[in-house]
């Protein structure tokens, strides 16, 4: 009884290896690429590390497995989907809302070119003619106007995104909502990010930093709004 055992421990060993060196089943090393075709295609073929070495269907089974779980783990399910976009449009309009802000507030004490160019490339054509004063003001009091529905959309984004944690993802295509998100943090990055070449971990430590930014930057213009 001892020999078998003995035996079957000794069978284990290179068959645990022999899995370990040919099927991805950890985060920090299958290729984005690989990871998304499993998830929408169903292709655990994607799992083998090398197409040449033989794997049968269960220890691919097992191997999609454990992955899937540590993948639940870092994301929480699969509310990054649902978040991505909120994430995005609070990012967006934080930023807008601060530089709008800060240009304002320089007119208003004196005119500056700068500021005038910026609020002009945001969209508000005016005239920012200082020799007239009173149509100077009322033309900042208009934007001024303009700017809370930008804040009145930030504030339902907001509310969205607080309320995240008591809700399923978003429904949709899986493989859609990947390339969406990486042309999301690429711009972010601001370089293109290689599905093929970055690890599924990589991706999703580059998302959680970008989820932590847009809070931050939520968070200061909180702050600044309540000055």
């Amino acid at each position: 009884m001892k020999k078998c055992s003995i035996l079957l421990n000794m069978i284990r060993i290179p068959l645990f290896c022999y899995k370990r060196l040919n099927l991805y089943s950890r985060c920090d090393e299958i290729p984005l690429s690989n990871f998304i075709d499993c998830l929408c295609d169903n292709n655990l073929n994607r799992l083998k590390k090398n197409k040449y070495f033989p794997v049968i269907n269960r220890w691919k089974r097992e191997a999609w497995s454990i992955l899937g779980e540590e993948y639940s783990q870092k994301t929480d399910g699969d509310k990054y989907k649902a978040t991505i976009n909120i994430t995005k449009d609070i990012y967006r309009d934080v930023c807008r809302l601060l530089a709008i802000d800060t240009c304002i507030n320089r007119l208003v004490n004196k005119y500056d070119k700068d500021a005038a160019d910026i609020l002009r490339n945001f969209g508000y054509k005016l005239s920012f003619n200082a020799d007239d004063k009173e149509k100077y003001l009322n033309e900042l009091a208009i934007i001024k106007k303009k700017v809370k529905i930008i804040a009145i959309g930030l504030e339902k984004n907001r509310e969205k995104y607080e309320k995240l944690s008591d809700k399923k993802a978003i429904t949709g295509n899986e493989r859609d909502e990947f390339i969406n998100t990486l042309t999301i943090l690429s711009k972010h990055q601001g370089y293109r990010i290689n599905p093929d070449s970055t690890t599924l971990l990589e991706y999703l430590r580059i998302l959680d930093n970008y989820k932590k930014e847009t809070e931050k930057i939520l968070k200061s213009y909180g702050n600044r709004k309540n000055k």
